[in-house]
């Protein structure tokens, strides 16, 4: 089993630049994280590659700038 900071360092490193942390829940066991859609499936792989789950994905209309997910 691998520790959240692990986990968010080695996201980081798939995502980067596209990696943001935009807040913790539930006493810092979850973390929000934004990225840009195409990014998506990398990060999903990583997730699935370590026995993780993607909880929920949102996705804002940003007009002109694209697709906000988190």
């Amino acid at each position: 089993m691998k520790s959240l900071n692990d986990v968010l360092n080695e996201l980081g490193n798939i995502l980067k630049p596209d990696f943001e942390i935009t807040g913790y829940g539930c006493g810092g066991k979850h973390v929000r994280v934004k990225t840009s859609p195409n990014r998506l499936l990398d990060a999903a792989k990583y997730m699935l590659s370590i026995g993780s789950r993607i909880v929920h994905v949102t996705a804002s209309d940003m007009g002109f700038d694209g697709i906000r997910l988190m």
